[in-house]
């Protein structure tokens, strides 16, 4: 008796260890892949938004080119974020040394971009603006890296070439008249020509001869660059009317051009369809 209940515990025991072969367990759920897209400044956060926040980032930039060159840092990681930092440090920049005028970086460092980017004319055109808008001499200088940008005077000598294409001019607003979705302004060019200057000095001398005493003073002789008015014309159409495009001001004006018409003095005027303009700068950077 003693024996059958030892082997009845026996039994027990080896059934109680034993284990299940691995064909009789269920199959476990398999593992859900959570992917963490990338942002487009490198990082990763939930969703794959970038967190870049432009006009945050610019009130960190000291000067102007410091400004620059962080932006143009920032495209190995995104080339629109590092753009639309560029475009804060001359739109938005607040810098103590003055806004941002180096042209020089843009034609060094962004050739691509002001080649390629819709928006990149308005960003030329308000740095011409910052250094004091010498519309013909600056693009020039954007012409050399092939940004497609013109002047009026190219524009109107081939109105159907140029039909569509960008183009800057700074001009002097003389009328305004008002359209149920629009308003048109008429624009007089202005051009920026360099001068022969002359200013006396401020010191006087006595010259003594043998019987007269004569006073003289210093003459300085300069170049400075002075506006004129090209004779050139341009009925410029507006999204609105802009109280604070003010008449008989001067202002750079960027926008596509859309032909010429004839005037009543057998002149060509010039059609533009305006999408900004910016004041220019009282001092004129070289």
């Amino acid at each position: 008796m003693r024996i059958a209940a030892l082997l009845a515990l026996l039994v027990l025991v080896a059934c109680a260890g034993a284990r299940p072969s691995p064909e009789d367990l269920p199959d476990k759920p398999a593992a859900v892949p959570v992917a963490l897209a990338p942002t487009k400044s490198g990082s990763v956060s939930p969703g794959g938004k970038s967190n870049f926040n432009a006009k945050v980032w610019v009130t960190w930039q000291d000067a102007a080119a410091d400004c620059e060159a962080s932006a143009r840092a920032m495209r190995d990681n995104s080339a629109e974020e590092a753009w639309q930092a560029l475009k804060a440090c001359i739109e938005l920049g607040r810098f103590n040394r003055g806004p941002f005028v180096q042209l020089n970086l843009l034609t060094t460092y962004w050739e691509d971009e002001l080649r390629t980017r819709p928006d990149a004319v308005r960003v030329v055109a308000r740095v011409i603006a910052n250094r004091g808008g010498d519309v013909d001499g600056d693009i020039s200088r954007v012409q050399a890296i092939r940004m497609p940008v013109f002047t009026l005077k190219a524009a109107l000598s081939q109105p159907e070439i140029y039909k569509g294409r960008y183009v800057i001019i700074r001009g002097r607003l003389t009328d305004v008249k008002l359209e149920p979705k629009s308003a048109t302004a008429m624009l007089d060019e202005i051009s920026m020509k360099a001068a022969d200057m002359m200013r006396m000095g401020q010191d006087t001398r006595f010259i003594r001869t043998f019987d007269r005493v004569y006073k003289a003073r210093d003459e300085h002789f300069f170049a400075e660059n002075v506006m004129n008015p090209t004779g050139r014309k341009v009925l410029g159409r507006l999204p609105e009317a802009d109280p604070f495009l003010e008449p008989d001001k001067e202002f750079v004006f960027v926008g596509r051009f859309d032909g010429a018409k004839a005037s009543s003095e057998e002149q060509k005027i010039g059609l533009l369809n305006v999408f900004g303009y910016y004041r220019p700068a009282a001092l004129v950077v070289q």
